[in-house]
């Protein structure tokens, strides 16, 4: 299965990004992450109700359309890398979830429980609203991620000139 995964480490085909980068950045910071509460609840509905699924905290992320990874790379990590990527283990358990359904949106009648559970079973989903179309989903996986190839700073800048939708179009 075809992956994409965004990186602020320069890569080069063969390597392996290691799975749990990010439980260990929010585990460093305990209550202090800013993300602490949200991470903790989204971890224990999982335990709960969904134990066949990857931790968020002990997996990878990636994306499985190469659209979505130029979305998500140009608003969250733009200084970084996008490296076409692969499980190590082919039969690791993976989840697609939305990356943006992982708290309680503004106006929303529930609470972080509900979104917890909607996230594990993938029924809530979200748009930017700079690319509308464009599925905001991202895999976790079980497993160390192994680089392919890295996609080319030109083709990033042209895919997400192409994708994005002016705030304001200019009616003619």
């Amino acid at each position: 299965m075809t992956l994409y995964h965004s990186s602020n480490n320069d890569l080069a085909p063969g390597d392996v990004i290691a799975p749990g980068n990010w439980g260990k950045m929010v585990f460093y910071s305990r209550v202090d992450h800013h993300l602490w509460k949200r991470e903790m609840t989204l971890e224990t509905m999982r335990i709960w109700s969904f134990a066949e699924k990857p931790s968020r905290l002990k997996c990878t992320f990636a994306c499985d359309n190469l659209n979505t990874m130029v979305c998500y790379h140009v608003k969250e990590n733009p200084e970084g890398f996008i490296y076409q990527v692969e499980a190590v283990d082919a039969h690791a358990p993976m989840h697609k979830g939305d990356f943006n359904a992982v708290a309680v949106p503004k106006g929303y009648p529930g609470n972080m429980w509900e979104i917890a559970s909607r996230y594990w079973n993938y029924d809530l989903k979200s748009n930017m609203a700079e690319w509308p179309g464009i599925e905001c989903s991202e895999i976790l996986v079980g497993s160390g991620l192994r680089v392919i190839q890295k996609i080319p700073g030109e083709l990033i800048k042209k895919k997400a000139s192409e994708l994005i939708v002016p705030s304001d179009p200019i009616q003619s």
